[in-house]
């Protein structure tokens, strides 16, 4: 069984105008780990902790989130699925919210094509606080 784990430190700068941008930088840090299981399975964990900007963008506060997924591959057609938990909690001082939502997500790399992927899926709220539905599509290129 094979194991990685790597550290992503992140910072936001306020770039864009109070519409569009926090007002003030950010920064975090997290730490994606995964496992390669029997049978070809996959376990992924990405915990994320934030300073996150306050709403009124004058300070900081606490926010993280964990990510918990399993993927599987299906037949050797470069099909795999994929089935996460996310959770996430946001300490601002205007009000603490929690999100939480169960992901399904399906993902094609042609043999032929191996530098590009397919994605789609959806996002399932688990709580009030998170959206009911969100549908997903995209595409990734490797230069």
């Amino acid at each position: 069984t094979a194991f990685s784990l790597a550290l992503q430190p992140f910072m936001s700068l306020p770039t864009g105008g109070k519409a569009i941008g926090a007002g003030d930088w950010g920064a975090g840090l997290t730490i994606p780990a995964s496992l390669e299981l029997p049978d070809d399975l996959q376990l992924g964990i990405s915990p994320t902790i934030e300073a996150a900007v306050d709403e009124d963008g004058k300070g900081h506060h606490l926010a993280d989130s964990l990510v918990t997924a399993l993927t599987v591959p299906i037949g050797e057609t470069g099909l795999s699925g994929t089935a996460e938990l996310w959770g996430q909690r946001d300490d601002d001082p205007s009000g603490h919210v929690s999100q939480y939502s169960l992901d399904i997500v399906a993902a094609w790399q042609p043999k032929q094509l191996a530098n590009l992927q397919l994605d789609i899926g959806t996002y399932l709220g688990l709580n009030r606080n998170t959206p009911d539905v969100e549908l997903l599509g995209g595409v990734a290129i490797r230069f």
